[in-house]
């Protein structure tokens, strides 16, 4: 039968290697959530590309349509100038409820769930290694 300084030191080194091997496991999964994310940030900046040249084509239309309806070659492009402002400036005034906030909290979840699993993990850890520990003890 093993001495105990035996069975300590094992468990010790398995422990250390379970440790080095969840430290990596860690990273990767913070690599993942990172990559993720940025990808997400793409994604978000071709549609908005997208989405920004249709409304840009749709905006033009509308003018050339409202310079049609008040026979005038300039006022429905005064009109559609006016209406982006009017958005402009609402969404100046909500920026950090419709824009800051969002971003931020869609980072902070990702920081956080990658946390919570990470301890979780270390609570697993811990309580494996008490079993372990208090196996040894009712084998003496």
């Amino acid at each position: 039968m093993k001495s105990f300084k035996t069975m300590l030191s094992d468990l010790l080194e398995k422990l250390s290697d379970y440790v080095e091997t969840r430290m990596e496991i860690i990273a990767l999964k913070l690599t993942d959530k990172a990559t993720n994310l940025v990808a997400n940030f793409l994604t978000i900046v071709i549609l908005c590309i997208v989405f920004g040249a249709g409304v840009i084509l749709l905006s033009i239309g509308a003018a050339i349509l409202i310079n049609n309806a008040m026979h005038s070659n300039w006022m429905g492009f005064i009109i559609m100038g006016i209406l982006y402002i009017i958005v402009g400036l609402i969404l100046l005034a909500t920026k950090t409820k419709l824009i800051h906030l969002p971003i931020l909290n869609l980072f902070i979840k990702a920081i956080l769930e990658v946390e919570e699993n990470a301890e979780a993990k270390i609570e697993k850890l811990k309580h494996g290694i008490e079993d372990n520990l208090n196996l040894d003890e009712n084998e003496k």
